[in-house]
C-alpha cells in the first residue's frame, strides 16, 4: 500500500485516476477532493489536474481491502475537508485489521514558526484520534514538512 500526499485531485481527476489504478490492479481511495484552482489566464479553463494544493490518498494493491473511515464528528469532517488528513482501515487478513492516518503537514514547518505551530496542532489532533482505539495496530504516515 502507498500513502500519498499533496495529490491535488478534483472529483473529475479522482474518477480518472481511480479507473487507471484499477486497470493496473490497484484500488485508489482518495481523501477529500480539492477544489478546482482558479487560473489567472482568462483563456484557460480549469482542467482535471488544476486542483488547489493538498490532499491525501491511499493506493492499495488488490486483493487487500481498504476503505476510508467515515467522519462522524465535526472536528473530523473539518480535518478531512482540509485535505491534510485521511483515516483508512486496511484488512490484511480475515482477523487482522489496521488503521492508517495519512497526513499532509503545513509547508515550511521546519523553517518558520507559524506553520510549525499549525503542524504541531495538526499532529497533536491526529495522535489524539489514533489513541481512541489502542487495540488496533495504527500507522501515521505522511509528509510532515
Amino acid at each position: 500500500l502507498l500513502a500519498l500526499t499533496e495529490v491535488a485531485l478534483t472529483n473529475e481527476a479522482y474518477r480518472a485516476a481511480k479507473q487507471r489504478a484499477a486497470e493496473r490492479g490497484w484500488k485508489l481511495i482518495a481523501g477529500a477532493a480539492r477544489p478546482p484552482q482558479r487560473l489567472r489566464s482568462a483563456t484557460k479553463a480549469p482542467g482535471e489536474h488544476s486542483a488547489c494544493r493538498g490532499g491525501v490518498t491511499l493506493l492499495v494493491r488488490t486483493p487487500l481491502r481498504a476503505e476510508a473511515v467515515a467522519c462522524r464528528t465535526d472536528e473530523r469532517k473539518e480535518l478531512w475537508e482540509s485535505g491534510r488528513w485521511g483515516e483508512f482501515v486496511i484488512r490484511l487478513r480475515a482477523a487482522v485489521t489496521m488503521r492508517l492516518h495519512v497526513v499532509y503537514g503545513h509547508s515550511g514547518a521546519a523553517q518558520h514558526e507559524v506553520p510549525k505551530r499549525a503542524n504541531e496542532a495538526l499532529l497533536r489532533q491526529i495522535f489524539e484520534m489514533a489513541a481512541i482505539a489502542p487495540d488496533l495496530p495504527t500507522i501515521v504516515a505522511g509528509d510532515f514538512n
